[in-house]
């Protein structure tokens, strides 16, 4: 079982793979902002070739864990991307990610 990890950006968008345990995730490359639908066809391509069994996106909530523009340009991308690929899409809360991993590194 394959998890899809996808970060949704104004331009870009972070493409990460697990492995078949679905334990450890990479990279996998960026898919370059084009509009959602342009997204989606290459997002497919990826579902198919590794096999993916499910998809996580990151949920950019407010830090007072209110839903502001970007979290909701997320659920919609996230609806399209469930009708289109037949596969559920899990949303991570991502507040304080990046200060979490820099606490680490």
């Amino acid at each position: 079982m394959r998890i899809l990890g996808l970060d949704l950006g104004k331009r870009r968008t972070g493409v990460a793979i697990s492995d078949e345990t679905g334990l450890v995730a990479t990279p996998l490359q960026t898919i370059k902002a084009a509009g959602r639908t342009s997204i989606i066809t290459a997002l497919k391509v990826i579902i198919k070739e590794y096999a993916v069994s499910e998809i996580v996106i990151g949920m950019p909530l407010n830090l007072d864990g209110s839903v502001g523009r970007k979290a909701e340009e997320v659920t919609k991308f996230s609806r399209a991307l469930e009708k289109a690929t037949g596969l559920k899409v899990l949303h991570w809360d991502e507040r304080l990610s990046t200060v979490a991993v820099t606490r680490v590194l």
